[in-house]
């Protein structure tokens, strides 16, 4: 493989959760296995920012040495930095366009469909996605976001059994009642523990209006076998202390409605839970149930009383089992971890081309 520079544009800051690990934590891994120049480029903030951003787009239009490789994630806006982005696109005829797995497929944008028409390869963090993007006569290659997956020291039984939940960091301001994680936390969370009957620890993670928790609070008032806690100062730009968090928890939960939102996204925090060692029960519903195996690292539920079925089997597992169940957890993200995935991408990136696999997680795959 010979030495590139490549460059990866982002969509947001550099401290969001997509950016920092489907993009910076795979550049550092590449700069670190392989020597790649990589430079992970955010939409400028300043005016001598903008200045610097304008200059390298001129530079990237003109200085086309094979070796340079453009990355660009999830730009679909109407700004300055997603206009730059776009000519350089249709100059350069060689860009990669990463949708990861946002639902860009669902706001039809000018700029998203402009990206999918000029951009020599695009990727999807998400099969969902993928067959969206296919659909519109576009070849896209599915490339899972990362996770760091790591050797966790099983621990014993919680005395009391730690039951956790991630609110997606999206849906917080949503106008969507049926889409909302208040809505999921009132419609379906909350009939599954009051039915447990068992001393637990729930522990919510992602709620960051005062206004939400105290509403779940109030909710839990008067059950005293649910010890509440809902950490504010946990978040999403900080992957690492999240999944130490995570290790914690004895199990995981991960109700979802069969809304579009939730057809479309990938497993991103059902990976990041897996790859702490914690089994989950998921809804039946889109990307995350794909990575659940029954009765091995999880469970999938069609409904809330298979919701509370299956937690009930879990409390009810000695220490060994349970212990089997975080082992299976970590096991089912293996080949998604940042290695892996980004040894995949580097091997694609470096040498120009693409190659199909029905091998590593489906069809249509960088590898």
């Amino acid at each position: 493989m010979s030495k590139c520079q490549l460059y990866w544009f982002a969509h947001a800051e550099a401290s969001h959760s997509l950016v920092q690990m489907r993009g910076a934590t795979m550049l550092f891994f590449l700069q670190k296995k392989y020597d790649v120049n990589a430079r992970l480029v955010c939409p400028p903030g300043s005016k001598w920012e903008y200045i610097r951003f304008a200059f390298l787009i001129l530079k990237l239009t003109f200085y086309r040495k094979k070796y340079i490789k453009v990355v660009i994630q999830q730009v679909i806006d109407q700004s300055f930095y997603a206009k730059m982005l776009l000519f350089l696109s249709r100059q350069r005829k060689d860009i990669v366009y990463d949708v990861d797995y946002s639902v860009n497929h669902l706001k039809k944008t000018h700029t998203y469909n402009a990206f999918l028409n000029s951009a020599k390869t695009v990727v999807s963090g998400s099969q969902w996605v993928q067959n969206a993007v296919q659909k519109t006569g576009v070849v896209s290659y599915y490339l899972p976001t990362p996770v760091q997956a790591k050797e966790i020291a099983m621990s014993p039984k919680n005395i009391r059994l730690t039951i956790g939940w991630i609110a997606d960091c999206r849906l917080n301001d949503s106008t969507d009642e049926t889409l909302s994680n208040l809505n999921v936390l009132n419609e379906m969370l909350i009939p599954v523990l009051k039915e447990l009957n068992f001393p637990i620890k729930l522990e919510l993670i992602g709620l960051r209006n005062a206004k939400d928790r105290n509403q779940i609070r109030e909710a839990f008032r008067g059950y005293h076998l649910i010890q509440l806690s809902m950490p504010t100062e946990a978040c999403f730009t900080e992957h690492l202390e999240l999944q130490e968090r995570i290790e914690n928890w004895d199990l995981a939960l991960s109700p979802s409605s069969k809304h579009l939102f939730n057809l479309s996204c990938a497993s991103h925090l059902t990976q990041l839970i897996l790859s702490a060692g914690v089994p989950l029960i998921v809804s039946n519903v889109g990307e995350h149930a794909k990575l659940i195996r029954n009765g091995e690292n999880g469970w999938k539920c069609d409904s809330v009383s298979e919701f509370t079925h299956c937690a009930k089997i879990f409390i009810n597992l000695s220490n060994e089992q349970q212990q089997k169940m975080r082992e299976e957890a970590l096991k089912s993200v293996a080949c998604r971890d940042i290695s892996s995935i980004s040894e995949r991408f580097a091997e694609w990136v470096l040498s120009g081309t693409v190659q199909r696999s029905s091998s590593l997680l489906g069809n249509s795959e960088l590898v």
